[in-house]
């Protein structure tokens, strides 16, 4: 996302005369900063006996504060801190305040107030992993000829519990640019998902939906997925039409629906303008299961499993550190993935958790990334005990990045095995995945 600068004016809810002039800005991550000329005076007055008055710093935080921008947009800040400020004789001169949300393009008096049917969602990586769109080349045998066409197919849907997930297409038209030395005829198409709630939600109701989603990408891509932009969509409300000749409202009534795009910080910063990764690049595709089959059966699956997936995910969505916390990160979730999947009939050890999940996928492939789970479970016991109580004396020679690579991938496969692709494409996925190639073919 580029970053975006708003000037107008701003308000705290229910003081619309208290107006402040100032900027937000919304950085690529999401993150938004607003800049007052002046500022909010949140201070707290108290009369003392004798006409004194004692004055305190008063709150931090304000649940909800309004803008206006020059070009009469309206904007919702939500869950605001005052980060610093300066004050004059009796007010403040200048304000610094972040939000965690922001919404542009609606005011809302509350947070949790529910007014949203539907969220349009463009996630990274997601048009090549639907396999989305066709596109045709010609040209003539003498090369003087050439022809493109790009198709669109129908939209796809899939219910979940109360919400419609709708996969659709936009291909663009055809635009020509050119310069001094040639021209281009290019077609933009994008891959949007909208999520329909059968009832009206908060800004927050789409949130399990929208995580599961870039869940299930990160998952099939092996790599993190960011969120591009996230729109939500008002139910729909009436709105007079001005009269044609007489210029006067009343003219004829529509419905319209109100919109607004979220932005918030995102632990994974999208970069839409990268290249695309190859599609061979994927563990698996919606050509291996389809797109309607396949985001029930993974969001019906994330909710009994979210536990482990939020720490084994974690691996991609946060910065890189020391492979000795990834190693533990990823064999908690092995631990945790167990407890989800298999909840115990019995009490069983940490070792026993490691093989009941080693057990879970076709063992031939695990097979290829473990060759001896055995030998695999005591080394992750060993160092898990080293690295967590800090004990000298286990782990110290194991190859944590192998270890590593074979936890995380032995949980993708039990993952992928439950959501019911099928051992050939579990396979394929070993095969021409290059760490899992790694794993196998470059066995001490």
């Amino acid at each position: 996302m580029i970053a975006q600068t708003f000037s107008g004016y701003w308000w705290r809810t229910g003081e619309p005369s208290d107006r402040q002039p100032g900027t937000l800005t919304i950085a690529s991550d999401g993150a938004a900063i607003l800049q007052l000329i002046g500022g909010f005076d949140v201070r707290q007055y108290t009369s003392l006996p004798g006409g004194a008055t004692s004055i305190d710093e008063g709150p931090s935080r304000i649940a909800v504060v309004h803008g206006e921008t020059t070009a009469a947009k309206n904007i919702t800040l939500l869950d605001c801190v005052i980060q610093r400020y300066s004050m004059g004789f009796t007010t403040p001169t200048q304000q610094q305040i972040s939000a965690r949300f922001t919404l542009v393009g609606i005011h809302l008096d509350d947070a949790d107030t529910e007014v949203f049917e539907s969220c349009h969602l463009r996630v990274e990586n997601l048009r090549t992993w639907a396999t989305l769109g066709k596109r045709k080349f010609t040209q003539e045998e003498n090369g003087r000829e050439r022809t493109a066409t790009v198709s669109a197919q129908e939209p796809i849907s899939a219910r979940f519990e109360n919400f419609t997930i709708t996969l659709d297409m936009c291909a663009g038209p055809f635009n020509y640019s050119a310069t001094k030395d040639g021209a281009d005829v290019t077609s933009r198409t994008t891959a949007t998902l909208s999520i329909t709630s059968d009832v009206p939600r908060s800004h927050r109701g789409f949130q399990e939906i929208t995580m599961g989603i870039v869940d299930l990408l990160t998952l099939a891509s092996n790599r993190a997925c960011g969120v591009i932009s996230q729109q939500l969509v008002c139910r729909p409300e009436p709105e007079e039409i001005p009269d044609l000749v007489e210029g006067k409202l009343g003219g004829r009534t529509v419905m319209y629906k109100p919109f607004a795009d979220l932005f918030a910080r995102r632990i994974v910063t999208a970069t839409p303008d990268d290249r695309e990764i190859d599609f061979q690049e994927f563990l698996f595709t919606c050509r291996d299961i389809p797109f309607e089959d396949l985001v029930v059966r993974w969001l019906t699956l994330r909710k009994e499993v979210v536990r482990a997936t939020n720490m084994v995910f974690s691996l991609h969505y946060s910065k890189p550190t020391f492979v000795q916390t990834q190693v533990l990160v990823a064999a908690v979730s092995a631990e945790a993935l167990s407890r989800c999947l298999h909840p115990p009939a019995r009490k069983k050890t940490y070792k026993e958790r490691l093989l009941d999940i080693a057990a879970t996928p076709p063992q031939a492939i695990v097979g290829k990334i473990i060759p001896d789970v055995e030998a695999w479970a005591n080394e992750l016991k060993s160092v898990r005990n080293g690295l967590a109580h800090g004990l000298e004396d286990q782990g110290q020679n194991a190859n944590l990045f192998l270890l590593l690579q074979r936890t995380k991938y032995l949980i993708y496969l039990v993952l992928m095995g439950e959501i019911g692709l099928s051992e050939a494409i579990l396979d394929r996925a070993v095969e021409a995945n290059q760490y899992l190639m790694y794993l196998y073919r470059e066995q001490p």
